[in-house]
């Protein structure tokens, strides 16, 4: 059953019922309207439970759409319009109940069996009211329509039976706690949570539960009774260390800055619960040693000193270090030295011992790699997995309280959609439906494992760049050696591969590919490359023109076929292809690879804005005039502009007369004769030349 949260309000609405009734609406998300909520109904609200709401009727009737739905920013203000009896409003009922006697005090006027209630505010407060009326004069309460209204955990401590109130909790506390020969320790989600007390303090306990185990505190009602506003905002904490309540208190829970505070403050009892030992990697958990050793213990003395007051100071270093202790804690020492000074104490050798048990492992046999040896200190650590369920917490982390997923679909299920690669790459981590299923990961993990993976691929593709950078250099300083020239021969010999004088006939590997190959041509032995045509005399000029051309490293040009009938080779450059057929064909000037140096300007480029110049033929853009004409040459050399015969042109229309046909980006343009304007139609750029340089148009020329 919803019950309304407003205190006196009898709305109630059953979850099952759908024929309507009253509208009920739970809190907001958004942060800034939960707190307007909580401010305003914070005199006139009840007991907060999974199973109250705010009903319809303590909203303005403008914040309500459609009579169904809430906007986003109303906020319930009507708390003193419900009738009680059908005669009496809330305050009404208060107000007759209470009196203002000569001292300024407000009291109340009711009485039990004609005994007068000793009940009394220095200040008006409804809500108080309210609950001490249903709670002291319970026939009055049902009367006017009070009843139903209980107390919370903030009336425990001014109500006579508020030890009954401790030992309930007590006795609900003591269900989620292990109790030995230390004290008792947190066994609310299994034996992974080390909260640990030397007494009993139920409310530590239960304030622990809260925060560190929400799910698990909820469900088993260390909630109850508690406001929304108190579940979503956190207040300050304050901690007790021994018998004795110290005032300091931290908004944030910050461990680092609570041990320095022990450390400081109270250095018996942080000594007693081993405070000391929680940052120093010398003393390890197996180890039930409560004093450094003696030659710890000496090198911590040689570096500190002691003033006259017996505050004994920092010194092991240069530096002005204000690190300071009232009584010497050799073990705070030995924490401050590694952790603030790493490089002053391993010069003076505080980790000696690390550094000898830090040391490379010993290799394990591939047998055994894949076995888990359990160790002394395994046993020490005691934790278990949350429980037998593995889909109930996170395989990677053992987390409960964050959203989960299946990692597999199911038994068969062998990658499990990528996830399992993703695991092993990050952590190294193989996991197996057959073994591992039906295990999950929480949302956390999810997002950490994509993050080393976008990580990875940058540093991979940065290092790309980097090597690709590095090769761009090498190539510039193949480029300016050039390729070698050759000697030419004048005519075409056999062709025959020079044999190993040394072969005996057993066919032996290379430790490496060879990229050419040695040939005999006229008694003059070439090297050729294995994947083209080019010929050289030294086998290294072939090795830089194959990392040049056939690693990928760099866009090959158009390739250049021989023109001699059943030879296959090919080349990247016209020069090559000379030597090629001068060599192995023993042709000499029968192709004729000369350009003319007089270029019709008009007919190779077009120009356009922003200083750039199209090639006529292919539309690609250079910046400057000599750049595309040496393409021109190099691309269209076979082009009509170089034939040196007379090419009879049809006969043009009048339109042909105002406008040239472009090619830009392999898309046909009609460029303007007399401006830079460029059109698909031939008819429209005719229409724009009439308009803009016509004998009609303004200013034509």
């Amino acid at each position: 059953m919803i019950k309304c949260l407003i205190l006196g309000c009898v709305s109630a609405k059953d979850p099952t019922d759908g024929s309507g009734g009253v509208l009920f609406f739970e809190f907001p998300n958004d942060t800034d309207v939960r707190r307007k909520w909580c401010d305003s109904i914070e005199a006139f609200q009840g007991p907060l439970t999974e199973f109250t709401e705010v009903c319809e009727r303590h909203f303005e009737p403008e914040a309500l759409v459609e009579n169904r739905y809430l906007k986003w920013d109303a906020v319930p203000t009507l708390f003193e319009t419900t009738d009680f009896n059908g005669t009496k409003t809330l305050l009404e009922v208060i107000n007759g109940c209470v009196e203002q006697d000569g001292s300024g005090q407000v009291r109340c006027r009711l009485q039990e069996n004609d005994v007068p209630c000793c009940f009394s505010q220095e200040r008006f407060e409804s809500r108080a009211l309210l609950r001490h009326i249903c709670e002291a004069h319970v026939a009055f309460a049902e009367f006017v329509g009070l009843s139903g209204v209980k107390r919370t955990n903030r009336m425990i401590s001014t109500c006579t039976n508020g030890r009954s109130k401790v030992a309930q909790l007590t006795k609900k506390v003591l269900n989620h706690v292990s109790i030995d020969e230390d004290g008792y320790r947190c066994r609310i989600e299994g034996s992974t949570c080390l909260y640990f007390q030397l007494k009993m303090f139920p409310n530590n306990f239960a304030r622990h539960f809260r925060d560190m185990h929400p799910v698990k505190a909820f469900d088993n009602g260390y909630f109850d009774g508690f406001r929304r506003e108190d579940i979503c905002l956190k207040k300050k904490v304050k901690f007790i260390i021994g018998h004795s309540q110290c005032d300091y208190s931290v908004k944030i829970f910050n461990v680092e800055k609570l041990r320095r505070h022990f450390c400081e403050e109270h250095p018996t009892e942080a000594g007693q619960y081993r405070l000391f030992k929680t940052t120093q990697r010398l003393i390890r958990a197996d180890s039930d040693q409560e004093s450094l050793p003696l030659k710890y213990l000496q090198l911590v003395e040689a570096n500190v000193v002691r003033t006259r007051n017996g505050i004994v100071r920092c010194r092991i270093s240069n530096s002005d270090c204000r690190y300071k202790q009232r009584g010497f804690v050799p073990g705070s020492f030995y924490c401050h030295f590694s952790l603030h000074h790493p490089v002053e104490a391993r010069a003076k050798g505080f980790f000696a011992s690390e550094e000898h048990s830090e040391r490379e492992p010993t290799p394990v046999p591939m047998e055994t790699a894949e076995e888990f040896i359990t160790s002394p200190s395994d046993d020490d650590l005691r934790l278990t997995t949350p429980s037998d369920d593995p889909s109930s917490y996170c395989r990677l982390c053992f987390s409960i309280a964050q959203p989960l997923r299946p990692i597999f679909a199911g038994p068969e299920d062998i990658d499990g959609g990528g996830l399992v690669e993703l695991i092993s790459n990050c952590t190294n981590i193989r996991l197996c439906a057959r073994t591992d299923f039906p295990s999950s990961i929480c949302y956390e993990c999810t997002q950490k494992l994509d993050d080393i993976q976008r990580f990875r691929q940058l540093c991979e593709t940065l290092d790309t760049v980097v090597r690709r950078q590095g090769r761009m250099k090498r190539d510039l300083s193949v480029e300016s050696d050039g390729e070698p020239e050759v000697t030419p021969v004048a005519d075409a010999p056999q062709v025959e591969t020079i044999a190993n004088s040394t072969d005996d006939g057993r066919q032996s590997v290379p430790e490496k590919r060879r990229n050419y190959t040695e040939l005999s041509i006229r008694d003059q032995i070439y090297f050729k490359c294995t994947d083209c045509g080019f010929l050289s005399t030294s086998g290294e000029n072939v090795k830089r023109h194959w990392v040049r051309f056939h690693t990928g490293r760099k866009k090959l040009a158009a390739k250049i076929t021989c023109s001699v009938t059943g030879c296959s080779d090919f080349f990247f450059s016209p020069k090559t292809q000379k030597h090629h057929l001068e060599i192995v064909h023993g042709i000499r000037n029968k192709v004729n690879v000369k350009v003319p140096d007089r270029i019709k300007i008009d007919e190779a480029y077009v120009k356009l804005e922003e200083s750039q110049y199209a090639c006529r033929n292919c539309g690609k853009l250079y910046p400057t005039i000599p750049s595309v004409l040496e393409h021109f040459k190099q691309s269209h050399r076979w082009s009509k502009i170089y034939r040196k015969e007379k090419i009879e042109i049809a006969q043009e229309s009048p339109v042909d007369n105002v406008c040239q046909a472009v090619v830009i980006n392999g898309v046909s343009y009609f460029k303007c004769r007399d401006c830079e304007v460029l059109m698909v139609k031939k008819s429209d750029l005719a229409v724009h030349w009439l308009k803009q340089h016509g004998e009609g148009a303004n200013g034509s020329h």
